[in-house]
């Protein structure tokens, strides 16, 4: 992405500011202290990604510092070239009251892409460059800070910068100017990686005690932990054995219910074949009582026949013995 045009209506100290950046060339921008040379990169960081989300302190301060100082609405406008395509993004700032609108407006080749842009990478910035904001802080502009870090000789890496730029050769300025700043860019990532790689040691030293005893504090809570777990375990362990226990009597109860069971049809087979048994033998006794019954009914009525008969007999007797007597008296007489 080259950016062709910018164009800043209050945003911080600058107002009505209008850029036009030569095409294919480096673009090197000189001015006093307090101009607004970091204003500007600013403005063009914003028009691309915004302020920033409002709680946090860096998006907070960014909206204070740059509220337009003489006041009325404040957009930026910039016209860039990616993709082979022109594209205008503006983003309105504040309104003429002073609220905050932070809205974007994007075209391009003259047909609105807010939506798009909007739905698929959320800011101009990320997606026509592909880069998060910090990482197009870091790569795409090169503060005056920036130089005084990266050069050994500022100055004179400013100065062959300005060479560069009036120079007549307008192919090769922008590719002699990145290709300088590379090199300087190369010096700095050197030397700074060192110290980088120096302070993270003493950083990691200083800080291992600390690391250390949380390390051991962790350890110590994660013993804990495992005697904890080792005692739900055992517990566990004794529930499922005693559930096991359990389970065992209730199985034996079941088998011994269905043994008495089988015990009791069989008891009750037994009493009611003894039963049939006894009242058979009763019958047979009933049956023989019957019998003598019988018997003694016979024997009764001929005892009864044979008294009369002998009645009979002793009246006949007594009758022939009257007569006998009365015989005798009339034969005495």
């Amino acid at each position: 992405m080259q950016i062709e045009g910018i164009r800043v209506c209050g945003f911080g100290t600058l107002h009505d500011v209008r850029l036009v950046l030569p095409a294919g060339r480096a673009a090197l921008l000189v001015a006093p202290n307090e101009a607004g040379k970091s204003t500007l990169l600013a403005a063009i960081e914003t028009a691309l990604y915004g302020f920033g989300s409002k709680r946090t302190e860096a998006g907070r301060r960014m909206r204070e510092t740059y509220r337009p100082w003489a006041g009325g609405a404040s957009w930026i406008e910039l016209t860039v070239e990616a993709r082979g395509r022109r594209y205008v993004v503006r983003f309105n700032v504040f309104d003429a009251a002073g609220r905050e609108v932070e809205r974007w407006s994007v075209t391009c080749d003259g047909q609105d892409v807010t939506d798009v842009m909007q739905r698929e990478a959320g800011t101009p910035g990320r997606w026509l460059t592909g880069l998060s904001r910090d990482d197009f802080a870091r790569t795409a502009l090169v503060h005056q800070g920036d130089l005084d870090a990266v050069a050994r000789d500022p100055r004179q890496l400013v100065q062959q910068l300005e060479r560069i730029v009036t120079s007549t050769a307008a192919g090769g300025s922008a590719e002699q100017a990145l290709r300088l700043l590379d090199e300087a860019l190369d010096q700095y990532r050197e030397r700074a990686g060192l110290e980088a790689l120096a302070g993270d040691v003493l950083e990691r030293a200083r800080q291992w005690p600390r690391v250390e005893s949380r390390l051991h504090e962790r350890i110590e809570a994660l013993r804990a932990e495992r005697a904890q777990l080792e005692q739900q375990r055992r517990e566990l362990e004794a529930a499922i054995e005693t559930w096991q226990q359990q389970r065992s009597k209730i199985h034996a109860l079941h088998a011994l219910r269905s043994v008495l069971g089988c015990m009791h049809d069989l008891a009750l087979g037994a009493a009611a074949r003894r039963q049939l048994a006894q009242d058979d033998e009763t019958r047979k006794q009933i049956a023989a009582l019957d019998e003598q019954l019988a018997g003694l009914r016979d024997v009764e009525h001929f005892r009864l026949d044979r008294a009369a008969e002998v009645t009979r007999q002793s009246a006949r007797l007594a009758e022939q013995l009257k007569q006998i007597a009365t015989e005798q008296a009339a034969l005495e007489t």
